[in-house]
């Protein structure tokens, strides 16, 4: 690499916001600001997108066609809209067709209390 990158690099490691930290630091200080945010995300992403992400997951839902057997893995998912979207679709169909739901595996953060086991 050259030594233009690797400055770039580490100023990336070590910028948070409008401060310098240690870049040892940051992972944990990004994991607190979104833990103090998750309650009002879907909130931040109404205000922002004026409610248009609610059709962007709809639509990726319908996208999917999401099918009895389905595994699904939602990375990174916030609060795990997608993932729950998907089961939603999921278990209309189980009560249409019968039939157990599907397993879905979620890592996330602040509904996994909710997600069936």
């Amino acid at each position: 690499m050259t030594h233009a990158t690797d400055q770039a690099r580490d100023r990336l490691a070590s910028s948070f916001g409008y401060q310098e930290v240690r870049p040892e630091d940051k992972s944990k200080l990004v994991g607190d600001v979104f833990a103090r945010v998750a309650r009002r995300y879907d909130l931040m992403n109404d205000l922002m997108s004026l409610g248009v992400h609610r059709l962007w997951k709809d639509a990726l839902v319908d996208w999917l066609r999401p099918q009895p057997g389905l595994r699904l893995l939602d990375v990174a998912g916030g609060t795990g809209d997608i993932a729950f979207r998907v089961y939603d679709r999921l278990r209309r169909q189980r009560l249409r067709h019968g039939g157990p739901p599907p397993w879905i595996t979620k890592f996330g953060t602040t509904r996994q209390s909710g997600w069936p086991s």
